[in-house]
């Protein structure tokens, strides 16, 4: 192990701990991630199948009970650690933080592909991923259980395989089976955004005209037919299968793109992917500076493979441009390669600052010492989150009381309101699976109504006396001949 570089290793972990652990330890989580956890404990439970998974009991989308918003890979996978596990918040977490880490390994794998030649620059792998770790809704995706960690796995294993298979030229055709593969899985995991790996032979064909055309045709041909004959085989065979993803195809994806807006510019995409890049821009700016009477020798030298990773990232976000529909953890995919593409240009700075640097120096002990105070003080720290609330604390608080009056794997009324309170809702699911009800009413034993507003309440139902409850009140049906306590 080259000593100069264990110190930045140590301090990159450090990072990934830092800026994920605390928050996914804490109670509380965005609402997406919340809702797909659920989604995957229903199912390692057996509510609901792969293909057409259960959320609640009132849930329905445009006639449809199952929750058919996305394709269902990931609730397949993420139940596999909730049967694994059990029911404990920290299973979501696990996998969650457990996706971040596999990420940074296929990074560190591209990279190390890369330069499998040059030793020297090789033991840089930990660069790289700084810069991704460091843009703002990478950390804020893993935090939240998001369905882009996992798709990320793919998207970069479908390139390394591809990259792998063009650079090293040793099982060239298993590899590009295996890069089919996993845009196919990326695909069963988020859909149409999991394809853009496709791109990344056509792209390499430019940036690299030795490749030829015939090869570059050659190569996507054989990654595009594998996805799409795997996709037909797990699919068509199936009506379970052809069912839910026809409906996820017209009602989910052409109904939103036609109906659904999240921006009031398609070329808010373009913004945002710079505003999210400016930390990693920052150091990556500061590092070539620090050598900038060298910058004209330096820039060049990987240049070709730095724009080819800078292309491919873009490939993953600037699609969106075409929609209306865009949200920030949409990119997150696509920020490992423009992580790598930026890495690769100050490349030649970053070796020459290393060059700098003597194994027994004491700036190196120095570093190696911080590097390891401060990841031993991220742990402590994180741990000391795990009774803590990132947020919803009062909704959470409340959920918990309600838990332990209301019997587990039930429906509630509850007013309008309340209902689309989703976070409320969700949390209801997640920790008791309990269902909330806003239309029939007469059959259900308990409704909950915003704290002091009895108006929506049936008559038939008397508030019951739970101490704490700071944002709903808790009412129970009143039998005949019966006393409320």
């Amino acid at each position: 192990m080259n000593h100069r570089q264990f110190p930045f290793r140590v301090l990159t972990l450090t990072l990934i701990i830092a800026l994920i652990l605390p928050v996914l330890l804490k109670d509380g989580m965005f609402l997406d991630g919340l809702q797909y956890a659920t989604i995957s404990k229903n199912l390692a439970h057996g509510e609901g199948t792969f293909w057409h998974p259960h959320l609640s009991e009132t849930w329905n989308k445009s006639g449809n009970e199952a929750f058919l918003e996305h394709p269902p890979l990931v609730f397949g996978i993420q139940s596999l650690f909730f049967r694994l596990l059990g029911d404990s918040r920290f299973v979501e977490r696990f996998y969650s933080f457990l996706t971040s880490l596999i990420t940074a390994l296929l990074i560190i794998a591209i990279w190390r592909l890369i330069f499998r030649d040059k030793k020297h620059i090789r033991e840089l792998e930990w660069f790289p991923v700084m810069l991704w770790i460091i843009i703002p809704i990478c950390f804020w995706s893993y935090q939240n259980n998001m369905q882009e960690n996992t798709m990320g796995i793919f998207t970069l294993g479908a390139v390394y395989a591809a990259l792998k298979a063009i650079t090293v030229e040793r099982y060239s055709v298993l590899n590009f089976v295996l890069s089919g593969t996993l845009i196919a899985l990326a695909f069963l995991s988020k859909g149409l955004p999991g394809l853009f790996p496709f791109a990344m032979i056509p792209l390499y064909g430019i940036i690299h005209p030795e490749t030829g055309i015939r090869k570059t045709v050659l190569f996507s041909s054989i990654i595009l037919l594998t996805t799409t004959l795997l996709l037909v085989l797990i699919i068509f065979p199936y009506p379970a299968a052809r069912e839910s993803m026809t409906f996820w195809i017209t009602e989910r994806v052409l109904g939103r793109i036609a109906e659904d807006r999240t921006t009031s510019t398609r070329f808010d995409v373009i913004w945002r992917v710079f505003t999210e890049l400016i930390p990693s821009l920052i150091l990556v700016c500061g590092i070539m500076f620090s050598q900038r009477k060298q910058l004209r020798k330096d820039i060049p030298v990987f240049a070709k493979d730095a724009i080819f990773f800078i292309l491919v990232g873009l490939s993953a976000t600037l699609p969106m441009v075409f929609t209306m529909v865009q949200k920030g953890f949409y990119l997150v995919p696509g920020f490992p390669f423009l992580a790598l593409g930026l890495a690769l240009l100050c490349v030649p700075s970053l070796e020459k600052i290393f060059d700098k640097i003597h194994n027994n120096s004491l700036i190196c002990k120095f570093f190696g010492s911080l590097s390891i105070v401060m990841l031993i003080a991220a742990i402590a720290f994180s741990v000391m989150q795990v009774n803590k609330f990132s947020r919803d604390e009062n909704d959470i608080s409340d959920v918990y009381k309600l838990g332990r009056v209301i019997e587990p794997q039930s429906t509630v009324g509850a007013d309008v309101k309340l209902y689309n309170n989703w976070p409320f809702q969700l949390y209801m699911l997640r920790y008791f699976d309990i269902s909330i009800e806003p239309n029939d009413l007469q059959s259900l034993k308990f409704y909950i109504a915003q704290k002091g507003d009895s108006t929506s309440v049936p008559e038939n139902y008397q508030k019951l006396k739970i101490d704490g409850l700071t944002t709903v009140d808790l009412y129970r049906k009143s039998e005949p001949n019966q006393a409320i306590h």
